[in-house]
């Protein structure tokens, strides 16, 4: 399994032009001085295709929860978020119980 790690600023310059498959976004905005907010942050695989934090974690939080890289297919994963299987099946079950709680409560009103 290849992992993906956190992109290096030293590379960052690199890639304004870089497309993410899995949301169509360039990995950086076109404006240098623009912030970049946590979702967007940049992350490389070593496999080298690049993902925005936001389109990463829902990638590796959602059943089967072994998925490959959307370019080259090689296993993705990533120090912040559980490779343990039990542990992300119980994190989405947690989600999709509190998610009908609060459609429930909602409903009440």
């Amino acid at each position: 399994a290849t992992p993906v790690k956190k992109s290096g600023t030293k590379k960052s310059a690199k890639v304004p032009n870089v497309v993410i498959k899995t949301c169509g976004q360039a990995i950086l905005p076109s404006d240098p001085s623009a912030a970049i907010s946590s979702g967007q942050q940049p992350l490389q695989a070593y496999c080298g295709h690049w993902y925005h934090h936001d389109c990463l974690g829902p990638i590796l939080q959602s059943p089967p929860f072994v998925h490959g890289c959307k370019a080259c297919h090689v296993i993705l994963h990533h120090p912040l978020w559980s490779t343990n299987v039990d542990e992300l099946k119980r994190g989405h079950e947690r989600a999709i119980r509190q998610a009908k709680e609060l459609e429930e409560i909602a409903d009440m009103f």
